[in-house]
């Protein structure tokens, strides 16, 4: 027998009130809303540690672009993600917050690549991703393997 959660904590809360115990309060959107804030917020600022266990980082440069790629083996977000910077101004590639895709409410995530198949939407997983350095015609190249509901995606940062 399947029983929806709800339900069952309703069923919770009935069992505490007989026992003298307080039964759990439902809370309101703005309570969830400010929740999902705070874990949001959370998840970025783990995303935005220079190092992590795990964590990887692949540089590539081309004129004054500097494309630093992230790599996570943690599942604190998409696994691949990246950070544009000017290779000119050094005192900007110092803090990830300075890049100029970086966005203080999701962070990297935007960057990451998602794939979308019968209405869900993909993005590659920590533990499910493989990278390595490749050489697409002489040129250093990021290849990174995830799988998107079974099917195989294959990203190349060259």
């Amino acid at each position: 027998m399947k029983m929806q959660r709800r339900a069952f904590m309703g069923m919770a809360g009935a069992s505490a009130l007989s026992l003298g115990v307080p039964a759990p309060t439902l809370k309101t959107t703005s309570q969830q809303q400010a929740e999902a804030n705070h874990s949001n917020s959370a998840l970025v600022e783990l995303n935005n540690l220079p190092f992590f266990a795990g964590r990887e980082y692949f540089v590539l440069r081309s004129g004054r672009a500097r494309v630093i790629l992230q790599v996570d083996h943690a599942d604190l977000g998409p696994a691949f993600t990246w950070m544009y910077f000017d290779a000119q101004n050094a005192v900007q590639s110092g803090k990830k917050a300075h890049a100029f895709n970086f966005d203080p409410e999701s962070g990297f995530a935007v960057s990451a690549l998602q794939v979308e198949i019968g209405g869900f939407s993909f993005t590659a997983c920590g533990e499910q991703t493989e990278w390595r350095w490749v050489q697409l015609d002489g040129t250093p190249t990021v290849e990174v393997v995830w799988w998107a509901g079974g099917i195989r995606v294959t990203e190349r940062a060259c």
